[in-house]
């Protein structure tokens, strides 16, 4: 081997040898700043933050997927505020809540066993209506889109039938784990339309195939979307917000455990960092990759939070917290907050 070509592949050796011992260390421990009341029985899932308009208060919603309700809290200090919902299939009623997302003052909750989205209107969670019910087989996750008159309605759908059941409702040859929507509401009415579905070619390695958390990024026109497939998957898939596939994957390698929730952080216009949950019941891990060039930055993990499905990010400053909140989901009980300042001042990011 020429001595040149030895020294690029020596070298090459040596960055791969960093790449890998960085991806190695452990994640850095950041404080907790407060949690919850902690409830098993609820089995909470995901969450997001609504500002009351006029207020400095904030309340963080979270769903409940065995009780079958949404849960209110405040979120400065996670005290309690009030309960929402009841099992069923009318409107105000849920059906195993999973994925919440919140525009505006419209909250949008995905129902996995009523095959549908409801969208309610905030502070008293008044019924507007449901969508969704006609395409969706098993929703998980949402993402939603503020477009020029209305919104588009991104949503999971990880329909895997049993072997030997029903078959895969591909019928022209497509996986359709992301289903979108256009909606928009006049006079307290939805109008929707069903706009396309996709996830790419099935068996392929861009293929879509055990789907949940789903969140984009118009400035940079990315829709990522965690695979939580431990054979396939354990990776962020980038798609654009019409439905193509990059080709880029994010964490192959990385994640030890299941990629799960995905959260947000700007910073400015098209800067800031995306934060994953790498999801373990022993240990439980978060990932942060630069928003622009989507490089692996650092990870860092809380002292007490373990087993995190959705989170959540709320910059707007309070005294007490000055770069916002941190919100992730503790054990299917209750939520865990931290300081941005905290996690900022820890992993040496530029908050």
């Amino acid at each position: 081997m020429p001595p040149t070509t030895k020294l690029i592949a020596a070298a090459a050796t040596l960055a791969l040898s960093c790449i890998q011992n960085l991806l190695a260390q452990d994640p850095i421990a950041v404080q907790e700043r407060f949690f919850t009341n902690i409830d098993e029985a609820n089995n909470v899932d995901s969450i997001a933050v609504w500002r009351v308009p006029s207020s400095e208060q904030r309340l963080l919603i979270s769903t409940a997927k065995a009780s079958h309700k949404l849960i209110v809290y405040d979120a400065q200090n996670g005290f309690p505020i009030s309960e929402y919902g009841s099992p069923g299939a009318a409107l105000g009623q849920f059906q195993r809540p999973n994925g919440i997302a919140v525009e505006d003052d419209i909250v949008f909750v995905v129902e996995r066993d009523n095959h549908r989205i409801q969208a309610l209107r905030l502070p008293d969670f008044t019924p507007l209506g449901t969508f969704g019910e006609q395409q969706l087989v098993k929703p998980y996750g949402i993402y939603i889109r503020p477009v020029e008159g209305g919104y588009q309605v991104y949503v999971s759908d990880d329909y895997n039938p049993a072997p030997g059941g029903e078959p895969e409702p591909n019928p022209d040859g497509l996986r359709q784990r992301i289903k979108r929507f256009q909606i928009q509401i006049e006079s307290d009415a939805l109008q929707t339309e069903f706009l396309n579905a996709f996830g790419a070619h099935a068996g392929g390695p861009a293929a879509l195939d055990v789907v949940e958390s789903l969140m984009g990024d118009p400035a940079h026109d990315r829709l990522l979307i965690a695979d939580e497939d431990f054979e396939n998957g354990m990776e962020i898939h980038v798609y654009d917000l019409e439905g193509a596939d990059t080709g880029q994957t994010l964490g192959k390698g990385l994640f030890q455990f299941q990629p799960e929730g995905i959260a947000l952080w700007t910073t400015g216009r098209k800067s800031g960092y995306w934060i994953f949950t790498d999801q373990g019941e022993e240990a439980n891990h978060y990932h942060i990759f630069d928003r622009r060039s989507l490089a692996h930055l650092t990870s860092f993990q809380g002292e007490r939070t373990l087993n995190t499905d959705g989170i959540a990010i709320d910059l707007a400053p309070s005294p007490r917290y000055p770069r916002g909140l941190f919100y992730a989901i503790h054990d299917d009980s209750g939520v865990a907050a931290w300081s941005l300042a905290d996690i900022a001042k820890a992993t040496g990011l530029r908050p």
